[in-house]
């Protein structure tokens, strides 16, 4: 009887090593869920991709899991963000494997300079300060980069060349048609402002010609001089909407909506349906609820 307890015990534990060992393969990292749309698109869903932050999560403070660095060493090409949880990420990968092909799109566009109305309005932003990189959630900049990332996957997977070149067309098509969609339906309210619990949506509100107004501060929940201030401000501007993010705290966004009677939408900007979202967006500023 001892002797099958053993038995049955070393299979256990031999089981559960040989199950720790093995890693589900990853041909392109992401940093964030949207890209996955865009990889998705090119390469027709023919290889196996991974967001280093899972849907549903903060990514500026997002950490991943032993168990999720050790699945991304398997890729082949990281299409990454700048995003300061990134660096251990990049340290480790590039340790593993020193031909990673690394994709860096926030330093290969060219990016529009904008104000974004984040904070007290009564200072200077230094050019050193954290800059936006939601840069996904401008149609235009998608463009761009759509294009750069069909290069690079091009280079990781030359048997993919044909393919990708070919659905490289027919994701530009479909990003201008958005553009001209979201453009048609926001144009009659150029200049009204959103108001937001996270300043995610700059390059979005740049293209269409809105203000953001964002309650979290520098990456930082508001202080009540920033709230009074921004609750003034709210009062003298046509504001369309007010956007939470279930990632992000909501209590100052309500708080403001409730006071001014503002309808309120929820929506995740780092989403995988991203085209989709994108559209919704537009229609929340256009068709507020």
């Amino acid at each position: 009887m001892k002797q099958l307890l053993f038995f049955l015990l070393s299979l256990f534990v031999l089981t559960g090593c040989s199950s720790q060992k093995k890693q589900p393969s990853c041909d392109v990292l992401v940093s964030v869920p949207p890209y996955l749309y865009f990889v998705d698109k090119l390469t027709d869903g023919t290889l196996l991709t991974m967001s280093l932050v899972p849907p549903g999560a903060n990514p500026h403070l997002y950490e991943p899991s032993p168990q999720e660095v050790e699945q991304a060493r398997n890729a082949k090409v990281w299409i990454r963000l700048s995003e300061h949880t990134e660096k251990k990420v990049y340290k480790t990968l590039k340790e593993s494997d020193p031909n990673l092909i690394v994709l860096n799109l926030a330093e290969s566009l060219s990016l529009p300079d904008f104000s974004s109305k984040t904070c007290d309005h009564n200072h200077e932003h230094s050019s050193t300060e954290a800059k936006d990189l939601h840069i996904w959630l401008s149609l235009r900049l998608a463009k761009q980069q759509a294009q750069i990332i069909a290069e690079t996957l091009t280079l990781a997977f030359p048997e993919q060349k044909e393919r990708i070149k070919e659905n490289l067309q027919v994701l530009l098509d479909s990003l201008e048609s958005a553009d001209t969609f979201c453009s048609n339906m926001l144009n009659p309210y150029k200049g009204n402002a959103i108001l937001v619990s996270h300043p995610a949506f700059g390059y979005f509100c740049h293209d269409y010609d809105l203000i953001q107004l964002s309650i979290e501060c520098e990456g930082k929940d508001p202080l009540p001089g920033h709230l009074s201030s921004l609750l003034e401000e709210a009062k003298n501007l046509p504001v369309r909407t007010v956007l939470t993010q279930a990632q992000y705290n909501n209590k100052g966004a309500e708080m403001i909506a409730e006071k001014l009677h503002l309808p309120v939408d929820e929506i995740d900007p780092y989403s995988e349906d991203y085209l989709n979202n994108i559209l919704y967006l537009a229609r929340c500023i256009a068709e507020p609820q």
